[in-house]
C-alpha cells in the first residue's frame, strides 16, 4: 500500500501539471532537471505518508542507517563502497546545510555542483535521498499546520518550465519546513537560485 500511495501520488502530480500525456521529457538543464525530480520525489513520499503515516525515512533508509559505521558493516550490508556510500552521505547532509543558510553562500558549494552534475546512476541516489527526505519534513509540516491543504494542492499542480524555478521552489520550501539534518558539515561557501551564479536575495 505504501508504494502504491507513492505511485499514486506520482500520476496526480503529473495529471495536474498537465503533463501526464507529454510523448518525451522536455530538454532542460542539469540542475533543473535534479531539482524538479527532487519536488516529485518529495510529493510522492509525502503521498505515502497519508496511506501510512507510520512511513518514516529516516528509519527505512540505509543511508541514515548505516551513518558513521564501519567500512565492514558498510560493505556488508549496502550495494555501495565505503567511499561512495560516504560522497552521498556527505553530499546530502551538506545539502541540507547549505539549504538552511543559503543567504550566507557568495557560491554553491563545489561539492553540490558536483553531484547535481554526477553520472546518472548518482544523480538518480542524490535526488531519491533528497526528495524522500523533503517528503518527510512536508508531512510532519502539513500535520503541524505549517503548510496546508492548500498549499500541498498548489505544489501538486506546479509545472516547473522556467529555468531555475525547480531550484528556487526547493529552498522556498526548506526554509519553510526546516531541516532535520542529524549533523551537517561546516558550511563552506555557496548558494544561489541557481547554482554557479550569485546568491539571491
Amino acid at each position: 500500500m505504501v508504494h502504491a500511495g507513492e505511485e499514486a501520488a506520482h500520476f496526480v502530480n503529473l495529471a495536474l501539471k498537465g503533463e501526464i500525456y507529454d510523448d518525451a521529457p522536455r530538454e532542460m538543464p542539469q540542475h533543473d532537471l535534479f531539482y524538479s525530480g527532487v519536488l516529485e520525489e518529495a510529493l510522492g513520499f509525502f503521498g505515502s505518508k497519508l496511506i501510512d503515516p507510520s512511513r518514516n525515512h529516516f528509519f527505512e533508509t540505509e543511508f541514515y542507517q548505516y551513518y558513521r559505521k564501519e567500512r565492514a558493516e558498510i560493505e556488508a550490508n549496502t550495494p555501495y563502497s565505503y567511499e561512495d556510500f560516504n560522497a552521498i552521505i556527505h553530499f546530502i547532509l551538506l545539502h541540507k546545510t547549505f539549504e538552511q543558510n543559503y543567504a550566507r553562500y557568495q557560491e554553491v558549494p563545489p561539492e553540490i555542483l558536483e553531484g547535481i552534475r554526477a553520472a546518472p546512476r548518482r544523480a538518480n541516489i542524490l535526488i531519491h535521498e533528497l526528495g524522500y527526505f523533503l517528503g518527510q519534513q512536508l508531512y510532519d509540516a502539513y500535520k503541524a499546520g505549517t503548510l496546508d491543504r492548500r498549499e500541498i494542492a498548489r505544489l501538486f499542480r506546479l509545472s516547473f518550465r522556467a529555468s531555475g524555478s525547480a531550484l528556487q521552489t526547493y529552498l522556498d520550501l526548506t526554509e519553510r519546513v526546516g531541516s532535520p539534518a542529524p549533523e551537517a558539515p561546516p558550511a563552506q561557501t555557496a548558494p544561489s537560485a541557481e547554482p554557479g551564479g550569485r546568491a539571491q536575495g
